[in-house]
């Protein structure tokens, strides 16, 4: 029976969905692995140390185009898309997009693929998961890397942040009914105008986050505080943009203090999607991070 199921596991690993992904090194053949009842695609380049990108709300694999090619030279990287994310299936009646599935896809996709303990690195949302699987899930983290994760609550208790999280909060309420309106360009342009206000997002990845609107509809939220960080016992490197909006750049701080073992880098010339934005910063920073640990 071990047997029987370890081959099924080998075989759904293995499997290749023929889509192809334009990344900076050229096209890149996309895996899928049957993950809590879905099939989940992912990239898989390089060997070495496993690093997992984990991509934010109305992201897919394709936000980290800048980072596998250079980070596949000395480590292996899964960078996959979340459940209803592109080129996954779109969510139906019933879906389930809680943050708590989203951690138990992650920790399944690690165990699943065999690479435990992993360097893990995630923005915004896929932040927020890397936090909850660290705390919940050490044994399958060897690092983070958190890219100003969305967990306003972190500020609780911290004098001067209300407004911050006063302003979050506003975000994610009117994020929520452009969402609901079934107005797809209100929508992106409600996230674009609060994560990167005055920078301009190039046009795949405007197209990226339409695409991904269905599973945005579904996403939820989970509080992470001050006292879940401090069970998070992996060296973590928290990243913050220098223009991004205060409550996220305050965010990010808090977790670094928060969590035992954590520092905070700052990357310049960049907002929320700071991979995006100054690539060459935020690569350098995060393989300077991934070499120590």
């Amino acid at each position: 029976m071990r047997a029987i199921i370890l081959l099924v596991s080998f075989l759904l690993v293995a499997s290749v969905t023929g889509v192809a992904a334009q990344g900076s090194g050229g096209k890149l053949e996309s895996h899928k692995i049957f993950v809590n009842g879905l099939w989940l695609a992912y990239e898989d380049v390089g060997k070495g140390p496993p690093i997992v990108f984990v991509p934010g709300s109305l992201s897919d694999y394709r936000i980290w185009f800048n980072q596998i090619e250079p980070f596949s030279q000395h480590n292996r990287v899964i960078a996959y898309s979340r459940r209803y994310n592109w080129p996954n299936s779109a969510p139906g009646q019933g879906a389930d997009g809680s943050m708590m599935r989203q951690v138990d896809d992650l920790s399944a996709l690690i165990k699943g693929l065999g690479i435990a303990p992993a360097h893990i690195v995630g923005h915004s949302y896929g932040a927020s998961i890397a936090l909850f699987l660290a705390a919940s899930h050490p044994e399958v983290v060897r690092s983070l890397v958190l890219a100003e994760p969305g967990a306003p609550a972190m500020l609780e208790n911290v004098p001067g942040t209300e407004a911050d999280v006063k302003a979050i909060l506003n975000f994610r309420a009117a994020f929520q009914q452009a969402l609901a309106s079934g107005d797809a360009e209100r929508a992106v342009k409600t996230l674009a105008d609060f994560i990167a206000p005055g920078d301009s997002l190039p046009a795949e990845i405007h197209n990226m986050f339409i695409t991904n609107i269905p599973a945005g509809k579904v996403e939820t939220n989970s509080r992470f505080t001050c006292e879940d960080a401090q069970r998070i016992a992996a060296p973590t490197l928290v990243l913050s943009g220098d223009r991004s909006p205060s409550g996220y750049r305050r965010t990010a701080d808090a977790v670094a203090h928060c969590v035992a073992r954590g520092e905070l880098v700052m990357i310049p010339r960049a907002s929320h999607p700071m991979q995006i934005l100054n690539p060459p910063a935020f690569n350098e920073a995060v393989l300077k991070f991934v070499v120590q640990h």
